[in-house]
């Protein structure tokens, strides 16, 4: 956010800043606009503390959260990384020979032996995640419960399942 590279604690103490300060601020400027613009049509904007004046103030405050709150999800969206899906290029859905053929093209362009030791670990992220999705039992752990899953070592959908529901009870 805003191109700071601060610790975690110092991020989640200017996002909280940011919540409290700038939708305030941001529906002021907003509010000034809009008035001006109702002054530019010919109307005259409500005077400050009238009911109608009120209806304007929420609208646009609701409206700058809302925008505000969008710009938060993306930018933590975008923080994520990519999933083994989004890594090979398919779709969640993809069949086995689609797989395959996905993970063929990605290296037969991107073989650390054609592109040298800069690719080498987008490589073996992506073959890792050829490795899990290809295996029925990993990708159906992968699909529910995430990353970690592959390293539970298990046999059965059921001991996943079990595993898996241990794990989020702890969490939550």
């Amino acid at each position: 956010m805003f191109g700071v590279t601060a610790n975690p604690g110092a991020s989640a103490i200017i996002r909280l800043l940011c919540w409290q300060l700038l939708p305030a601020f941001a529906t002021r400027q907003c509010l000034a606009i809009f008035h001006s613009f109702l002054r530019y049509l010919g109307r005259e904007p409500p005077a400050p503390g009238t009911p109608q004046y009120a209806i304007h103030w929420r609208w646009t405050h609701a409206a700058v959260i809302t925008a505000y709150l969008f710009y938060s999800f993306e930018d933590a969206s975008s923080l994520l990384p990519p999933n083994y899906y989004e890594l090979l290029g398919v779709a969640p859905n993809v069949n086995d020979d689609e797989l395959k053929a996905a993970f063929r093209r990605f290296a037969r362009r991107n073989h650390p032996d054609h592109v040298g030791r800069t690719g080498e670990d987008l490589f073996i992220a992506v073959r890792d995640a050829y490795e899990a999705l290809k295996d029925p039992l990993k990708r159906y752990a992968y699909d529910r419960f995430g990353k970690d899953a592959l390293n539970w070592k298990l046999a059965t959908r059921t001991d996943y399942m079990w595993t898996g529901q241990q794990q989020a009870a702890m969490f939550y």
